[in-house]
């Protein structure tokens, strides 16, 4: 009986690398995917050549057979992902911090293209055969060696990875201005994982910078065997996938710390995305923001939320208290789980969902709306003024002047392009009442109110009209 069901499951492998699809048994690699294909990429020039200091090549090329057409991709070292100072923080087992710089500089984590296809992207990882990303013109790909055999490689279209939650729990047009997330409504929209990356529009005319820092919750720890090379590889590959999404747009990604639960959880997990993301940004202001500098700050977590695969507050990049979000990293599909750290790290960055939005979309592939968009719908919110806490190369602007700010994108309806303005809004409330000043450049204006607070809707109606006379 032994040697037969050798032989039949020998059967099994030889027909899932003939025809390149399943055709046995599932494993716990492909049990996410509802299809795949198999490949087995080739160097183009012979076999991959290290220096002889033995580390990889700062520029490689690979053959790939994608659908049965072969594209020759062109990748070069990510030398932007990591900085020098990249930190990693772990606890011990009496739960003090345990800080360590791990060089590097010499990463395997490349980016790149698929040659004579224009507006492709591919992202990908060398160190043990491909991981990555593939975004060719019509589909995005996911690759990675097979276990069972690792010259061979799976081969996927990210719309087949199944099991992952497809939610975004922040509101449509939330605003983060609130300590309690859970006052609003949140609206559960579908997250695409097909084409997220490709935002082929409103490139900034000079590079802009976002200091993104990880935290890995106990779970996924635990999961990952309690391996913290391992957890810091997976995060290094993660941030890699997210800088090729928004470096399309010139915005890059810098991935400059991470935090490992390695002990416990030093929050509580339990309960809605909701209160999970308040106890995680008031942990994040008080422990994390004055041991290292950062834009936003990511939570992994292990757990599930049902429909709701993350949430973050909106246009908070620039915020000690609220500059940050959660995720849910149920499945171990690292590519698709990509898609939802850039949608939420989105709304840090003042995207608001673009479904309901004047916008004119011809095709399914930007991160921020349910059924995704290209067109003019990905950054009109994404511009900021100064911060004492942000570098000043994040921003569209600086303005040092401003002790407190607020920056507006306005659009008119049929007009695709997009006016961003900073905007000084001060609160004074002498002599028992509220007082609003709005300043922009020499243009001021004040409204006072005898309630203690001004009324939302009308300070809204207010600065905008406000704003559209001094444009």
């Amino acid at each position: 009986m032994g040697g037969r069901r050798r032989r039949v499951e020998l059967l099994e492998v030889c027909l899932l690398l003939l025809i390149g699809q399943t055709v046995c048994r599932e494993s716990p690699q492909t049990e996410h995917l509802s299809s795949y294909q198999l490949t087995v990429p080739r160097i183009v020039g012979g076999r991959l050549r290290r220096d002889v200091d033995g580390q990889l090549p700062n520029q490689v090329s690979y053959l790939i057979t994608v659908e049965g057409n072969d594209h020759v991709v062109h990748l070069e070292r990510n030398k932007l992902l990591l900085p020098a100072d990249f930190t990693v923080f772990s606890y011990s087992q009496d739960g003090s911090v345990i800080t360590t710089r791990p060089p590097v500089q010499n990463h395997c984590h490349y980016q790149g293209f698929v040659q004579d296809m224009e507006g492709s992207s591919v992202a990908m990882s060398i160190c043990n055969g491909l991981r990555g990303v593939l975004h060719l013109s019509d589909d995005s790909y996911g690759i990675e060696p097979l276990d069972s055999a690792p010259e061979q490689h799976l081969l996927y279209r990210l719309q087949d990875v199944t099991s992952q939650p497809r939610g975004c729990g922040t509101p449509h047009h939330g605003h983060a201005n609130s300590n309690n997330t859970e006052h609003a409504q949140y609206e559960t929209e579908e997250i695409h994982r097909t084409q997220h990356s490709r935002m082929k529009r409103a490139v900034f005319p000079k590079t802009h910078y976002v200091e993104l820092l990880l935290v890995v919750d106990n779970e996924r720890f635990n999961f990952m065997n309690r391996n913290e090379t391992a957890v810091r590889e997976e995060m290094v590959h993660l941030a890699n996938f997210i800088d090729s999404i928004y470096m399309q747009l010139n915005v890059r990604v810098v991935l400059v710390g991470l935090e490992i639960w390695s002990q416990q959880n030093l929050i509580s997990t339990e309960g809605g995305a909701g209160e999970v993301l308040s106890r995680f940004t008031q942990w994040r202001e008080k422990e994390l923001v004055p041991r290292r500098r950062h834009d936003s700050a990511q939570l992994i977590l292990k757990r599930s939320f049902g429909v709701t695969a993350g949430m973050a507050f909106v246009s908070t990049v620039c915020s000690r208290s609220h500059g940050g979000g959660i995720n849910a990293f149920t499945n171990n599909n690292l590519p698709a789980f990509a898609s939802i750290v850039a949608h939420e790290l989105g709304h840090n960055l003042g995207m608001n969902h673009d479904d309901g939005r004047f916008c004119t979309c011809p095709v399914n592939a930007c991160i921020m709306n349910s059924g995704a968009t290209t067109d003019e719908c990905d950054l009109p919110e994404y511009c900021n003024g100064s911060s004492s806490f942000c570098q000043s190369d994040v921003f569209l602007q600086v303005r040092p002047e401003l002790s407190h700010h607020a920056m507006l994108s306005l659009s008119r309806r049929g007009n695709t392009s997009h006016v961003c303005v900073c905007v000084c809004v001060r609160m004074d409330s002498p002599a028992g009442t509220s007082r609003l000043t709005v300043t922009m450049g020499s243009a001021k204006t004040t409204m006072d109110s005898v309630r203690p607070s001004l009324d939302p809707v009308r300070t809204i109606i207010i600065i905008h009209s406000f704003i559209i006379r001094h444009l």
